[in-house]
């Protein structure tokens, strides 16, 4: 279902996650990739790590034509993507997305790529989103000796990180309170058909009374009574949508005020990956 909802989403043809950069990375983020390809030697090859519509990929290639220099660029994504069907919509992005080679349906952990053969591996919002360790071992496999990885990741404690944590939450108890209703929101039933008689406490794991009654199949007995708090959590998830879309909003900047805006949003999940990238460098060499 991940690789089902991300293969979807790039179709619509977004740049990035959040609707931002849809002319190409600016302020720090662009930095921080440009000094990586300063130091790359003519024919390098980079590979992009859940590369989505290529945004970095993207980036890294503008740098290298800009500095009159030749890259070999590929972005690999467990998403069924193509990027130059579904985001090159203006002629000139079209032409740099075919520039690059993509593999979809590849996931990190297991890219099926020569080794050793890569001056360069990025990733940007995606390896930390899968098995981490397992992406590092590849990673070590596809770097050639002297090679570079350079990552941006959400920090377990970064505000995207705890609002996507409270979001899932609030999410999952609306889905279970839909179900201590006699509701069914499966897919294999879809929202708002009426669920089978007697199935067992949809809340047996959460519920305070749920547990045993969840194991036995037994109904599910006062809800309105038992689960007064999980339905004020599930109101409170209801108001999200409402909540996501002003915050949308006030993100839809323009001008200096929105890259200013973004630069210091990205600051603190830039410059600790930098350091660690400069570390990693020198050990390798």
């Amino acid at each position: 279902m991940k690789q089902e909802s991300w293969s979807d989403y790039w179709r619509l043809g977004e740049p990035t996650t959040l609707n931002f950069f849809r002319d190409g990375y600016t302020g720090e983020l662009a930095a921080f990739w440009h000094r990586l390809v300063d130091a790359l030697p003519q024919g390098a090859q980079v590979l992009d790590l859940a590369t989505g519509n290529g945004a970095v990929a993207v980036a890294v290639l503008r740098r290298a034509r800009a500095l009159g220099r030749a890259l070999e660029i590929e972005g690999v994504d467990v998403a069924q993507i193509d990027p130059a069907t579904h985001a090159g919509k203006q002629p000139q992005l079209r032409e740099e997305l075919q520039a690059i080679r993509f593999h979809p349906g590849t996931p990190a952990e297991r890219t099926g790529l020569p080794a050793a053969s890569y001056h360069l591996v990025t990733s940007q919002y995606g390896i930390e989103y899968g098995d981490l360790d397992a992406s590092v071992t590849e990673i070590a496999r596809l770097l050639r000796r002297g090679g570079s990885f350079a990552a941006i990741l959400h920090s377990t404690d970064s505000n995207v990180a705890q609002t996507a944590t409270r979001i899932d939450a609030l999410l999952g108890l609306l889905l279970d309170e839909l179900d201590l209703a006699g509701l069914d929101a499966s897919p294999a039933r879809g929202p708002g058909r009426r669920a089978r008689r007697g199935r067992p406490c949809a809340g047996a794991a959460g519920c305070r009374r749920g547990g045993a009654m969840g194991r036995t199949g037994a109904r599910h007995r006062s809800r309105p009574r038992l689960c007064r708090a999980r339905r004020a959590d599930a109101r409170n998830a209801a108001r999200l949508p409402a909540a996501l879309a002003g915050a949308n909003e006030r993100a839809d900047r323009t001008g200096p005020e929105r890259e200013a805006g973004h630069a210091r949003s990205a600051r603190n999940d830039v410059a600790q990956p930098a350091a660690a990238h400069g570390r990693a460098a020198r050990e390798r060499a």
